[in-house]
């Protein structure tokens, strides 16, 4: 058996390659972990991470939804390096 048997077809389409880098989309993630996107907007603008690491990993993007309105997402890159220790901003992991 293949490592990745186990995982759903729509975690393993979650992530793919751009630029070389592994890349997915704040939609993506929410669709796979079963959360509103609006909500994973929020988690991800509340990580208490260093600036040049929140540059470097995240990018401001947008969608149109079904009823073509523009809508905010946000572009998520493979770490490059270290691993940052991440918080939500008051501390908590």
């Amino acid at each position: 058996m293949n490592n990745a048997d186990h995982i759903p077809t729509l975690a393993r389409n979650a992530v793919f390659i751009a630029d070389r880098r592994p890349v997915t989309t704040s939609q993506i993630v929410a669709e796979v972990f079963g959360k509103s996107h609006k909500d994973v907007l929020r988690a991800i603008r509340d990580l208490d991470t260093p600036p040049d690491f929140s540059r470097r990993n995240f990018a401001p993007a947008e969608y149109t939804d079904a009823q073509g309105k523009k809508r905010p997402a946000d572009i998520l890159a493979g770490i490059i390096g270290e691993p940052q220790p991440a918080t939500r901003k008051g501390g908590a992991r």
